[in-house]
C-alpha cells in the first residue's frame, strides 16, 4: 500500500447494460397497467435486457463489463477473476477490484491518470451512468479510511454504518444504548446456540418471526465475512438452522447481533505499523501490514 492512491466508481443500471444471451422473457402486465390491446389481445412485458432478479442477469453483466475494460487497456489477472491490471509505458501501474457494478482502483501515479481516464471512458461506453470518487470514505458497505505517514500508507475497513443499520431495523433499544429485554449474553448465549437444531418436521410456509430470523442471519454472515471474524463460531450455529429457523433461533440471533452491536467498530487494518503480525490486537482490531 505503499504510496498507493484509491478510488470508486459505481456504473448506474448495470444490467441494463448487458446483452442478453438468452430468449427474451416476458412477464404478465402489472394489475395498474392496461392488459389488453385494442384488438382485444393479452398484452406481456417482453425484456430484451437482463433484468436485475434475473439468475443470468449478473453474468451477462459481468461480460459486458469484462469486455470493457479489455477494449481500453486493462488485463484481468489470471488468478483472480475479479482484479484487473494497467501497466501504462511511462511506468506508472494501477489495479482494479469489480464487485458486480462497484470499481474500486489503486493507483502508484498520485495524479491517478489511469484511473481518471478509465472512468472517462467507462462514462463513454454507459451513457454517462457513472459515478466516481477520487478519495473514497466507503466502498461495497465498508467504511474506508486512508491515512499516510512517511512509514507508508494505512488503510482501515470497517462495517459500523452497517451494523448500526441492523441494529436500528431489528434491536433499536441498542442505539439508544438500554439493553433489551430477554437479551442472551455470554455463557446462556453459547448454550442457546449449541442447543439449535432443525425440526424433525419441516413443512409449511416460513412463519413471520423464521423469516426474521432468516434476515438478521443474513446480516450476521455479511458482518462475519466482512470485518467480525470474532462471531464466526456463532454464525456458523445460525447458519446450521437457518432453512427453518426452530423455536429459540429468534433469541439467539437477537444475542448475536447484540454482541456485533458491542463491536460495531470492529476494524481491519492494512499498512502501517502491526501491534501483532496477522493477528488481532488489544482492542480486537487486525493489523495486516501489507506495506512492504
Amino acid at each position: 500500500l505503499r504510496s498507493r492512491y484509491f478510488a470508486k466508481a459505481d456504473v448506474g443500471d448495470a444490467y441494463l447494460n448487458g446483452t442478453r444471451a438468452r430468449s427474451a422473457g416476458y412477464m404478465y402486465m402489472p394489475e395498474t397497467c392496461k392488459q389488453f390491446d385494442e384488438d382485444g389481445t393479452e398484452m406481456v412485458v417482453c425484456f430484451l435486457m437482463p433484468i436485475w432478479g434475473e439468475n443470468e442477469a449478473g453474468f451477462e453483466w459481468d461480460l459486458e463489463l469484462h469486455e470493457g475494460l479489455l477494449s481500453i487497456g486493462w488485463r484481468q489477472c489470471a488468478g483472480c477473476p475479479a482484479m484487473y491490471y494497467f501497466d501504462a509505458a511511462d511506468g506508472n501501474d494501477c489495479r482494479l477490484i469489480k464487485i458486480v457494478d462497484d470499481l474500486a482502483f489503486s493507483e502508484s501515479d498520485q495524479h491517478q491518470t489511469i484511473t481518471k481516464n478509465t472512468i472517462e471512458e467507462l462514462k463513454k461506453r454507459y451513457r454517462g451512468k457513472v459515478t466516481s470518487d477520487l478519495n473514497p470514505t466507503s466502498f461495497a458497505g465498508y467504511k474506508v479510511e486512508i491515512s499516510r505517514t512517511e512509514q507508508g500508507t494505512t488503510v482501515t475497513l470497517s462495517q459500523e454504518r452497517k451494523v448500526t443499520e441492523a441494529a436500528r431495523k431489528y434491536l433499536p433499544e441498542l442505539l439508544e444504548g438500554k439493553k433489551p429485554t430477554n437479551i442472551l449474553e455470554g455463557k446462556a448465549l453459547e448454550a442457546a446456540l449449541t442447543a439449535l437444531a432443525l425440526p424433525a418436521e419441516r413443512s409449511g410456509k416460513l412463519s413471520q418471526t423464521q423469516k426474521r430470523v432468516q434476515q438478521i442471519i443474513g446480516d450476521l454472515k455479511y458482518f462475519e465475512r466482512g470485518t467480525m471474524p470474532r462471531i464466526s463460531r456463532k454464525v456458523h450455529h445460525l447458519s446450521c438452522i437457518m432453512s427453518f429457523p426452530p423455536e429459540g433461533a429468534l433469541q439467539a440471533a437477537e444475542g448475536v447481533l447484540a454482541e456485533a452491536y458491542a463491536y460495531k467498530d470492529s476494524c481491519i487494518r492494512f499498512g502501517g505499523e502491526c501491534v501483532t503480525r496477522g493477528q488481532p490486537s488489544v482492542d480486537g482490531r487486525t493489523n495486516l501490514d501489507m506495506s512492504k
